[in-house]
């Protein structure tokens, strides 16, 4: 819009400003937290609410006026506190106290302002003024503050109790925040950043520049139209997260057991198909990532580095094996026993692959290995995955993966290992009880093979809690799919989730900077959990629970 229209709504005044603000501020006062769907929440939810007017009243008079603590104020519509009003205009905070005051409403003056609460009670004297208060861990300045407010003449004390932590505001930490040199702020820190990726989308971002086309499609791929691979990651957003408020958060406890290993986060490394398309410390650079950062990393059976040369470079990780069943049942007893030779853990069946689904993009490219890169568990077997009019990868498992796979299968396999035993690609209620109750499996990861299996299923979050509630305590209940961020992980635990394990984020630090950029990325989701965990008022794992999420009635998602 010409900054010489007429501005006549919100709308108006936000699309000028941003013409007008420089970036640094227009993200600091525009944006919100992760990915920002609570911001965009916040405004469309009142469109689903609808006026019902009365009519053949007299409205000859409207009156605005209320009454708050005593006062009276003209309309029922103030001011709320927002920080360092100078980055918007000079007049700043007085500006915005002086417009309140002259309209008769109540005006909140933040406790991060960039104008003193001295100098503007003395610009609005006979003005309705209240103080927004955070709490400092030196309560003597949070004693010294209310002193000043009650001597200035403030009115009330609003106290923000949501935010023991500050959300991740992105924008913020790529613009590395700071304020302009000519304002000053008391008791204020700068945001700082390391680096310009500060989430997983930013990785997946940076990793689409670097990989070649046909291991991009490879990675970032679902089945046939990808309807369920978009729904994994929109159905998080239709759970909302309810937080409790005035908890000790102080410190946040993320550790948990996972058959008898101690896991630092419950974050682990999903098992994914040829890391070393990604980068060239393909399975060794997630795997020694997750070990650094103490959780659980799995290796597929798909692998483009061996089952013993990954155990060698993480000897006290936490690895477990992702296992097929081959129509050659020794190809299949000879994996299971390198596992357990290598200090592998546990054994991850997959149980949704008696086919690879149909991925277009694969297809389209006549997907294959690189002829320097093979497939680095099989002896005396072909380990190349070569196109021939189609997906090299779907020939390859429709010669080799039994697609006679049945539950008496499971059994076969518990009476060939003493290996916990985990079965992923759960997504029916109904098959985690013939699991547990039926075959006594340790685990179930529930999930739809990242959306590259049936077009058309649900997302694991949607069923994941059906799953719990038919489980109970029988057996360990992990998810996969979909999760980008803390909060996803924070919704899959207060689901009934132990843990969760993600596979195209892992990738994606692999392929922006190997093993450094795999850490970054766990690092990400960590301290995002951490973080999430701290604003909903959960200083331990426990106190996640499912009072704490709630599944929207009505969305457009």
């Amino acid at each position: 819009m010409s900054s010489k229209g007429k501005l006549v709504c919100v709308d108006d005044y936000e699309q000028e400003a941003s013409h007008k603000l420089p970036k640094m501020s227009l993200d600091y006062y525009s944006s919100g937290a992760d990915d920002q769907w609570t911001l965009r929440e916040n405004r469309l939810a009142f469109k689903r609410y609808t006026i019902i007017p009365r009519m053949l009243r007299d409205v000859t008079c409207i009156d605005l006026s209320t009454t708050v603590f005593g006062r009276s104020v003209s309309f029922p519509i103030g001011v709320a506190p927002t920080a360092m009003q100078k980055l918007a205009h000079e007049d700043g905070e007085i500006g915005n106290a002086k417009a309140a005051s002259r309209l008769g409403t109540v005006f909140i003056l933040s406790t991060i302002s960039t104008t003193s609460i001295e100098d503007v009670a003395q610009s609005i004297p006979h003005g309705v003024k209240w103080f927004q208060l955070y709490i400092y861990k030196n309560r003597d300045i949070t004693l010294e503050l209310v002193r000043r407010a009650e001597e200035a003449g403030f009115e009330a004390l609003v106290l923000t109790v949501d935010a023991p932590h500050f959300g991740k505001r992105r924008g913020d930490i790529r613009n590395n925040f700071q304020l302009p040199s000519h304002l000053r702020m008391a008791n204020f820190q700068g945001l700082s950043s390391e680096g310009k990726l500060v989430c997983v989308d930013d990785y997946e971002q940076e990793a689409s520049h670097k990989l070649p086309k046909m291991s991009l499609d490879y990675y970032s791929s679902g089945a046939d139209d990808q309807w369920t691979l978009r729904e994994n990651r929109l159905a998080f957003k239709r759970y909302t997260i309810i937080p409790r408020m005035l908890r000790d958060v102080t410190c946040i406890d993320l550790s948990t057991t996972v058959f008898g290993r101690t896991v630092s986060f419950p974050i682990g490394v999903a098992p994914t198909a040829m890391q070393k398309l990604a980068h060239e410390d393909g399975e060794i650079g997630n795997a020694k990532a997750a070990s650094r950062l103490g959780t659980v990393f799995i290796l597929s059976t798909i692998s483009t580095t061996s089952i013993e040369d990954v155990a060698q470079s993480i000897p006290h990780g936490v690895k477990w094996f992702q296992l097929y069943i081959y129509k050659n049942r020794d190809i299949t007893l000879e994996l299971v026993r390198r596992a357990e030779e290598a200090g592998f853990e546990a054994l991850v069946l997959t149980v949704d692959a008696p086919h690879f689904g149909k991925r277009r993009g694969d297809i389209r490219n006549n997907f294959q290995l690189p002829s320097h890169l093979r497939m680095a568990n099989f002896q005396g077997l072909s380990s190349e995955v070569k196109g021939v009019g189609g997906s090299g990868i779907n020939q390859y498992v429709s010669s080799l993966f039994d697609q006679s796979l049945t539950w008496k299968d499971i059994w076969w396999l518990k009476q060939a290992t003493t290996l916990p035993l985990v079965l992923k690609g759960i997504l029916s209620a109904e098959d985690a009880r013939i699991a547990v109750e039926e075959y006594h499996v340790d685990g179930i990861i529930v999930s739809n093979h990242g959306a590259r299996q049936l077009d058309g299923v649900p997302a694991p979050v949607d069923v994941l809690s059906d799953v719990c509630k038919v489980v109970g305590r029988k057996c360990s209940v992990f998810m996969d799919g979909g999760v980008r961020t803390g909060t996803d992980v924070f919704k899959a635990l207060a689901l009934g989730a132990q843990m969760v394990f993600v596979g195209r984020a892992m990738l994606w630090g692999l392929a922006v900077g190997g093993e450094k950029g795999a850490v970054e990325v766990l690092q990400i989701l960590r301290d995002e959990l951490r973080l999430a965990m701290a604003l909903a008022g959960c200083s331990k794992l426990s106190d996640v629970n499912e009072n704490l999420v709630k599944r929207a009635q009505s969305s457009k998602l």
